[in-house]
């Protein structure tokens, strides 16, 4: 009896990890941001990295279905004359969409395709997002200062960095990079005590988080 019992233990252990451990597609991309500024035009990268698999269809519907998962840092661009745009990893009014980081290489390579969700992981090249996929921006009035986060809309940047600022174009291609980490090259305040990065969105938000379920940090960097 106690070697069935064992038995049972080992083979529910192995259907946990046929659940969980499966193959994941991943796929690597650079997103650059481009912006026009008094001195020309000024840009930004980062590379972020996507994966997403399959946990299995069968068993509890709790662990089947389709799973992803994002690893990388915002795209922080210099404009030069003390101004600054961060693209967040997110997108929407209010920076909680982050299921789009997953349909971006689709969206610029190849709008038109509808095919299964895999086909998105083949494909390579570079191209030019369309407005609906440009990250969420925000622009710090001083770096060091995460509560000074102000939001830049793509259509009227110049409302809230000044005559002669743009936003020019977010553009994708594909690499073997690794994602990108060192948030706190260009956001000095990222490692200090007291959750930064939540400050700094709702600043952004102009102090509201009500209904979020979003971790602000994941927001600047995911590792």
């Amino acid at each position: 009896m106690k070697q069935i019992r064992i038995a049972a233990i080992l083979i529910g252990m192995a259907f946990v990890v046929y659940l969980w451990v499966q193959p994941a597609y991943t796929h690597r991309v650079r997103l650059t941001i481009e912006f026009q500024t008094p001195d020309g035009i000024k840009s930004g990268s980062s590379v972020i990295e996507t994966s997403t698999w399959e946990s299995g269809n069968w068993g509890p519907a709790e662990a089947r279905g389709i799973r992803s998962d994002f690893k990388g840092r915002a795209v922080f661009v210099d404009l030069g004359h003390g101004k600054n745009v961060v693209a967040l990893l997110s997108f929407g009014a209010i920076g909680t969409d982050q299921n789009r980081l997953f349909g971006l290489t689709r969206d610029a390579l190849a709008p038109a395709e509808k095919g299964d969700w895999t086909e998105e992981y083949k494909l390579k090249g570079r191209g030019v997002l369309p407005p609906d996929d440009i990250p969420a921006l925000a622009t710090f009035k001083d770096i060091n200062d995460p509560s000074s986060a102000v939001r830049v809309d793509p259509a009227d940047a110049a409302a809230t960095l000044g005559s002669g600022f743009a936003f020019r174009q977010a553009l994708l291609e594909t690499t073997s990079d690794p994602a990108l980490r060192g948030i706190e090259k260009v956001l000095p305040w990222w490692r200090s005590p007291g959750r930064p990065a939540e400050i700094a969105y709702r600043a952004w938000r102009g102090g509201s988080r009500i209904g979020d379920s979003i971790e602000p940090e994941h927001l600047f960097q995911k590792e």
